[in-house]
């Protein structure tokens, strides 16, 4: 398919799990950006699909 340098892994993920911002009740843990998760996620070389936040 592709001849490029992607390793084709992905991790779905809840957008409220990224962005507490986007959580309204009243539960976010972060200011933000759950730091940790996106570090995780970067240092593991993987794609991140955003899933809505149900």
């Amino acid at each position: 398919m592709f001849s490029d340098v992607r390793n084709k892994k992905i991790v779905l993920v809840s957008h409220c799990i990224l962005n507490q911002n986007s959580i309204s009740d009243g539960t976010a843990n972060y200011p933000g950006t759950n730091e940790s998760v996106l570090k995780l996620l970067i240092q593991s070389k993987v794609g991140i699909i955003q899933m809505q936040c149900t």
